[in-house]
């Protein structure tokens, strides 16, 4: 295995840089990565005259003008009258200890 040049630690063959100093491995030091020499099908060839394969186009939203008889359209959505009264109650609830907090800290501080 090889070893960098500043710092001696174990380099992968791949590696362009020393990955404890950051130093560049140079050439000498980096052995070649194998290269597999079984050949590539020839099925998985792409030749230059042909074209590239074409992604399928991606199909348009369903438009409720467009939508057949076996799908069923969406039913509207109802109002949620527990959010209003939830949203209701902590806007009041906020208001109240806003005038406590207010009442208590100005009846001390009253001059006759």
């Amino acid at each position: 295995m090889a070893r960098c040049e500043n710092c001696d630690a174990e380099l992968q063959p791949q590696w362009k840089f020393c990955v404890r100093c950051g130093a560049k491995v140079t050439t000498a030091t980096s052995a070649p990565v194998p290269v597999d020499p079984t050949p590539i099908a020839e099925s998985r060839l792409v030749h230059a005259s042909e074209p590239a394969p074409v992604a399928p186009a991606i199909p348009a939203a369903i438009r409720p003008h467009e939508l057949t008889a076996d799908v069923e359209p969406q039913a509207p959505r109802r109002f949620d009258w527990h959010v209003l009264v939830g949203i209701l109650v902590g806007v009041v609830g906020a208001a109240v200890i806003v005038y406590l907090i207010v009442a208590l800290t100005s009846a001390g501080s009253s001059t006759p």
